[in-house]
């Protein structure tokens, strides 16, 4: 199983849809229970939390072959550095405490 954060957005949402195509199952993280709605239809485990809640993300994390993971984009924010960081945070204390073994992080906003 393969835990996916972003699974509804741009390349959350591509990575997740290959990965139900080629019979992977996976665990799609997000914000938005509708935007995860049809991902949750084609069997993928769907929980939605915040990507600065370590423990939300341990749990998301625990049991996983691997995982994807980036900064969700909230160009909004009134200070994206220090929320980044935030997040940052959150995810390596979550890798670290679940215990995945692979990660892939995107690492650039485009």
């Amino acid at each position: 199983m393969i835990t996916v954060m972003g699974a509804s957005g741009n390349t959350g949402g591509h990575i997740s849809e290959r990965l139900l195509r080629a019979g992977e199952k996976i665990r799609a993280l997000g914000r938005s229970v509708e935007r995860l709605a049809g991902l949750q239809r084609r069997g993928a485990d769907v929980r939605t939390g915040d990507a600065a809640d370590a423990a939300f993300l341990t749990r998301a994390f625990e049991g996983a072959d691997a995982v994807y993971t980036l900064f969700p984009p909230d160009l909004q924010s009134p200070d994206l550095l220090r929320k980044w960081n935030e997040q940052g945070e959150a995810i390596v204390k979550a890798i670290r405490d679940s215990g995945v073994r692979h990660v892939v992080f995107l690492s650039s906003i485009g």
